[in-house]
This record gives C-alpha cells, structure tokens and sequence, in this order.
C-alpha cells in the first residue's frame, strides 16, 4: 500500500444520496509512486481535482434541452 490512499465523495444534496470510496492511487489505480512523490503539492492538488471529475463523471448522468 502506498501512501497515496485517498477519499473521493460525490453528493447530489439529498439524504443518502451520495457516494464514498477510498482508493489507493498507486495499487488501485497505477499511478507511479515517484511521479507522485515529484509533484509540488499544487500540482498533486490539481492531479487529484482532475482525477476527481474524471472519477465522478462515471457516477453522473444528466443534461438539458430547449423545451420552450
């Protein structure tokens, strides 16, 4: 396990209506500890933003339309 264990949440605002996991960078998802490990923390924050939204739009389905 690597020291990059991190929670991801996504909340729609509602009771219950959320999700939770925490994952491992390196284990779970193959992200190399020294690059990680080479990044400043303003380029880790911007890492795990990113890696976030790609993560939370496997969880989020919606759109709009002209209707009037």
């Amino acid at each position: 396990m690597s020291k990059y264990k991190v929670r991801l949440t996504l909340s729609i605002g509602y009771c219950n209506a959320d999700r939770t996991e925490i994952i491992d960078l390196c284990d779970d998802c193959g992200e190399d500890e020294t690059r990680l490990d080479a990044l400043s923390s303003e380029d880790l924050e911007k890492f795990l933003r990113d890696y976030w939204k790609e993560w939370a739009g496997n969880y989020i389905d919606g759109g709009s339309e002209v209707i009037a």
